[in-house]
């Protein structure tokens, strides 16, 4: 099976990554979406704003972003509490993302998240119709992290 994280090989040119793949179409791929939910379970706003920004001024969708982490939320946390779904997940992640999904459910405060879910899509709502994308994301994160910032 084919899979758009893996690189691919083109004869007329170099090598196509995984990165140009995201910024051709604006996606970002699953370890950029693990990496920010690493830094939200930790409770470290100021790196997951900086993330954030990062992620914004390389021209990423981020309503797309927002969603797709939105959903690696929701399987951290029904992995969690349901861990035969595993075999379910298995089918359409790789092992490393699986492997990254478990582990950030091992460390979770499943209230924390689910408060943090219930923000981000809040605020995807908002950013559809918003002229400053951005700005509903990083409330979000702030309302979410306030009082647990680790720095």
């Amino acid at each position: 099976m084919n899979s758009p994280r893996k690189s691919v090989s083109n004869p007329r040119t170099s090598v196509i990554n995984t990165e140009d793949v995201e910024s051709i179409i604006g996606q970002v791929a699953f370890k950029r979406i693990s990496e920010l939910a690493e830094f939200l379970i930790n409770g470290d706003l100021a790196a997951s704003l900086k993330f954030l920004s990062e992620i914004n001024e390389s021209g990423y969708n981020l309503i797309q972003f927002n969603k797709d982490l939105i959903h690696y939320l929701r399987k951290v946390l029904a992995l969690k509490f349901s861990p035969e779904l595993e075999e379910i997940f298995s089918r359409e992640m790789t092992d490393q993302e699986l492997k990254a999904i478990k582990k950030h459910g091992k460390i979770i405060d499943p209230e924390k998240i689910i408060k943090l879910m219930k923000l981000l899509i809040e605020a995807h709502t908002e950013m559809r119709y918003s002229p400053f994308v951005i700005v509903p994301f990083e409330i979000a994160i702030i309302e979410s992290l306030k009082n647990t910032d680790k720095h």
